[in-house]
């Protein structure tokens, strides 16, 4: 071996024995302990709970203008419907004025 071959190999070496004990430093590593703090914990809460009671808000506003489109055309079809039952009752009204002249 040359002197060239030495040094790659005592390169190679010394990446793989970093690259080993830096695994080894990371698997070894304990977390650190999480801090609580209740008021930031209490304003984050609060966050939460006012976006989502804004958001129910808007989901309730949005069933409510469906359910009034809905009673408002059930209301149309009824009133459709009366309409039209009363001109059947005018006609057939109509229609006996009709046969009680020509019959007299």
């Amino acid at each position: 071996m040359d002197a060239g071959s030495n040094e790659v190999l005592a390169g190679l070496a010394f990446f793989v024995g970093t690259v080993i004990t830096t695994i080894i430093a990371y698997i070894t590593k304990k977390p650190s302990p999480a801090s609580h703090d209740a008021v930031i914990a209490g304003v984050g809460l609060e966050l939460g709970s006012r976006q989502m009671h804004g958001e129910t808000n808007e989901h309730l506003k949005s069933i409510a203008d469906s359910l009034r489109i809905l009673a408002d055309r059930k209301q149309a079809g009824i009133e459709a419907k009366l309409d039209r039952l009363i001109e059947d009752l005018e006609e057939r009204e109509d229609r006996e004025e009709r046969v009680r002249r020509d019959r007299n």
